[in-house]
């Protein structure tokens, strides 16, 4: 994962205003008895109040995000702990060996009802998340899975779309190529698919093909041409 240091500042600060946004969220007394008795909700819940936020450790902060709401408390809980786990997402690689479904647990809550300066503080956050991805190769999870995965909670993916078309480099060309070569979530999105197979971007990996001296990169994008129409 390559590390770009005005994009970690750049992310850094997001997650300082997300701490400052969701600070009035804080954690009931009665938040273990809001989780469900079974199984080790309930334990897992005394865990996470006995830390400070900003220290609860990744696999507490894992398991609890993919009980959110449903079995562990409720939306304020949820965006009690919120900073602290996009500060994990942005921060700790070993957060994408989780299945959280965190954009799923936003939709649920219905975050864009939320504040303005909640939604901004979000949306400013998934974006220099992503802007990171991009510029990034190889990540943890292939680009266009984490994209499926926040389109489960922004309905326009086009500022995403966005930057990536403006991220001129060899790691979004590699995204992209590896996105167009795995037929799978992009064909049932419009909004992506119609993105993805476009004359630009198809006109984009010819050029990388012909102009790539690294032979491997080369081969990926000669077959991701391919794919197109």
């Amino acid at each position: 994962m390559s590390k770009h240091p005005e994009q970690i500042d750049r992310l850094d600060a997001c997650i300082e205003t997300l701490y400052t946004v969701f600070a009035p969220y804080r954690l009931e007394a009665d938040f273990e008895e809001r989780c469900s008795p079974l199984g080790d909700r309930r334990a897992m819940a005394r865990r996470l109040m006995m830390q400070p936020l900003r220290s609860c450790p990744l696999e507490l902060c894992c398991y609890y995000t993919f009980k959110a709401t449903l079995t562990m408390g409720d939306e304020r809980d949820f965006k009690h702990f919120l900073p602290r786990l996009f500060e994990l997402m942005g921060t700790d690689p070993q957060w994408y060996g989780y299945d959280t479904r965190i954009f799923t647990r936003l939709r649920e809550i219905d975050w864009q009802k939320g504040s303005e300066q909640e939604r901004s503080a979000i949306t400013q956050f998934v974006l220099s998340h992503w802007r990171q991805i991009i510029a990034s190769w190889p990540w943890l999870e292939p680009a266009h899975y984490i994209l499926a995965e926040i389109a489960e909670a922004f309905d326009d993916i086009s500022p995403f779309l966005q930057i990536w078309t403006a991220t001129n480099s060899q790691s979004a060309l590699r995204h992209l190529a590896e996105a167009v070569s795995d037929a799978g979530w992009e064909r049932k999105n419009d909004q992506f698919s119609a993105w993805l197979f476009s004359e630009d971007n198809k006109a984009k990996l010819e050029r990388a093909f012909f102009e790539s001296a690294d032979q491997e990169c080369a081969a990926e994008f000669a077959r991701a041409v391919d794919y197109f129409a």
